[in-house]
């Protein structure tokens, strides 16, 4: 299925700003992908890029699954819009990740209620773990209704 679809089918990002270069495996929960570490990178300087890529490579790869379900269920590009992340945890290992670097990165979904979710990350380089991350993200795209617009007075 996953080979049916290109990155940018599954993820909105471009140019710089889009990290994961491969996708290894992908389903509904959860992905693996693999980006290797350029000059081109946030954060890149002196020949190495700060641990702290690896929270957008845990989004990026969570964009990913979320993409594949989404496209699998609408057979339309729905998701990868209106993403709200926070970091509810990260561990970095390393002080920097080396240029040329191959990182991998699983991340799956650990809670999901409607709009919100957790997403949890792991990145190695080499089999060596370089970090995780503990992702907090609500879908600014989908719609629900608070209830709120029966009890707002009249007036004023």
């Amino acid at each position: 299925m996953i080979q049916d679809y290109t990155i940018d089918d599954l993820i909105p990002h471009r140019d710089r700003m889009r990290l994961v270069q491969e996708v290894l495996e992908a389903d509904a929960k959860s992905a693996v992908t693999a980006a290797t570490v350029s000059d081109a990178w946030p954060t890149y300087a002196d020949g190495a890029v700060s641990p702290v890529v690896i929270v957008e490579l845990a989004a990026q790869t969570a964009g990913v699954s979320v993409g594949l379900d989404e496209l699998a269920r609408n057979r339309k590009r729905v998701a990868g819009k209106g993403w709200i992340v926070g970091i509810k945890r990260a561990s970095f290992f390393v002080s920097s990740i080396p240029a040329g670097s191959r990182i991998v990165t699983r991340a799956w979904e650990r809670v999901s209620h409607r709009d919100y979710a957790e997403i949890e990350g792991a990145s190695s380089v080499e089999g060596s773990p370089v970090g995780t991350v503990i992702l907090q993200v609500l879908r600014t795209d989908m719609e629900f209704d608070l209830g709120f617009a029966d009890s707002i007075p009249e007036g004023g």
